[in-house]
């Protein structure tokens, strides 16, 4: 058996961009060689841009092929558990981006899938890997700022008109689905700690916007979430995706970020940027190595998962967790009720 893992890319989208990439940067352990999207241009022009040939509109046509022993999933949000299950039962080794899907109980299916097949099943929680996942984590366990914590965020914008696909229900989710699972996955990590119980309000904007008709089934795309971690720490989440698309948005945006507060100070900034720590001792500040080192690192794990058998970045079960904390939260909303993740 080679050395150099044989891999098809399932969608040509912007996420696949970046996988794309890091197969290539990834060069002694992985080469891509073929690539499947129902959008056949963006998929030739990905050929062309990353030195690979042979293209398809049907994803099925790259797990036919005997030459492929790994395939990344970067289709639509509903397709992911869909298309694990077919890979694994096509003796396939599975990088799958996140979320895990829309249904908690499809994904499981997949992850018996995976068992079955003995081959290796990794999410996409390329947060993982980022340098300031750990340096988060460790800030968080030394009682830098003290504990208990609340960690918030905000995801605000107008996906609505740039990304309709999005903001649909039945294709990826929304936000509390297909945005926060990041922040579910690395505020997790960070508290060595879980989820026990959600309790959210919020409603679908789409619904006021002349855009509305680009969707089929509106999202839930706005509203508030707190969750309940059995450490006693919680998590705010807001959520704003079909805001008018003006240029001003960009203000709102740099006025919101990560951040963490406890009773010894905070940190701001979320992973994916610099952290800055603020206590009574002072500032101090810890800049990222950037979303494509993450990606970079995530696949060469994925790629040693399957020639030396460790660990291969995230597990499949933190994707199940994370859909579970995203159904709770929208859950909560539809019933007007606090939601335990037990119940998903």
């Amino acid at each position: 058996m080679s050395e150099i893992v044989r891999v098809g890319v399932i969608g040509a989208g912007r996420i696949a961009q970046r996988h794309f990439r890091a197969y290539g940067e990834n060069a002694d352990k992985a080469k891509v060689v073929c690539a499947a999207d129902p959008n056949l241009r963006a998929a030739r022009e990905s050929a062309e841009k990353f030195g690979f040939k042979d293209i398809y509109e049907d994803y099925r046509e790259v797990l036919r092929r005997d030459d492929v022993e790994a395939v990344s999933i970067c289709a639509p949000t509903a397709l992911h558990p869909v298309i694990a299950i077919a890979a694994f039962e096509a003796g396939k080794h599975v990088l799958c981006e996140k979320p895990a899907g829309l249904d908690a109980s499809l994904f499981r299916k997949a992850m018996e899938a995976g068992r079955r097949s003995g081959k290796v099943f990794a999410m996409g929680f390329m947060e993982r890997q980022m340098s300031n996942a750990k340096v988060l984590r460790d800030l968080i366990q030394s009682g830098r700022i003290g504990r208990p914590i609340v960690a918030r965020t905000a995801a605000f914008g107008s996906t609505l008109h740039r990304i309709p696909s999005f903001v649909d229900a039945e294709v990826n989710g929304g936000p509390f689905i297909d945005m926060f699972c990041h922040n579910v996955d690395t505020w997790s990590c960070a508290f060595e700690a879980k989820v026990v119980s959600v309790s959210a309000n919020g409603f679908i904007m789409s619904e006021q916007s002349a855009a509305r008709a680009k969707l089929k089934s509106p999202a839930i795309d706005t509203g508030e979430a707190v969750l309940a971690f059995d450490s006693g720490d919680l998590g705010a989440l807001s959520a704003a995706w079909s805001l008018p698309d003006l240029a001003e948005l960009n203000l709102l945006k740099k006025s919101l970020g990560d951040s963490f507060l406890g009773p010894k100070g905070f940190i701001l900034g979320g992973v994916r940027g610099t952290l800055r720590v603020v206590t009574a001792q002072g500032v101090e500040e810890f800049p990222n190595d950037g979303i494509d080192a993450a990606h970079r690192k995530q696949v060469s794990a994925f790629c040693d998962a399957i020639r030396k058998g460790t660990p291969p970045g995230a597990p499949p079960e933190a994707g199940l967790y994370t859909l579970q904390v995203s159904l709770a939260v929208l859950k909560s909303i539809r019933e007007k009720r606090v939601v335990r993740i037990e119940e998903i």
